[in-house]
């Protein structure tokens, strides 16, 4: 007896999310170098642009690292909460069965 939730597919899924993790950091690793690459080539209001415009987007970094984290994590708690949710259930069902097997 289960409570019916794909556990496997919740840890594939949070699997999944850590990949996403690694794949940003590769992501905002790539933005850094060439926002180096192209800092001593532009001067002036364009400068100024690409170095507010970066300065947004680094900032977000750590934030959107930190809510897949987040969700990786909620998804783990949901996925032990199921798991014993059906541990308990099984119990249940055990001591029942015994019971009957035992008035029989």
């Amino acid at each position: 007896m289960s409570t019916g939730v794909n556990t496997e597919k919740m840890k594939a899924s949070r699997k999944e999310l850590l990949d996403c993790i690694e794949r940003l950091n590769v992501i905002f690793n790539d933005i850094d170098v060439q926002y180096a690459s192209i800092q001593d080539s532009v001067e002036g209001t364009v400068k100024d642009i690409i170095t507010k415009k970066y300065n947004e987007i680094s900032a977000s970094y750590e934030v959107i690292k930190n809510n897949v984290m987040v969700y990786v994590e909620d998804l783990g708690k949901v996925n032990s909460g199921f798991e014993e949710i059906d541990q308990e259930l099984s119990e249940v069902v055990i001591s029942d069965i015994d019971k009957v097997v035992e008035r029989s």
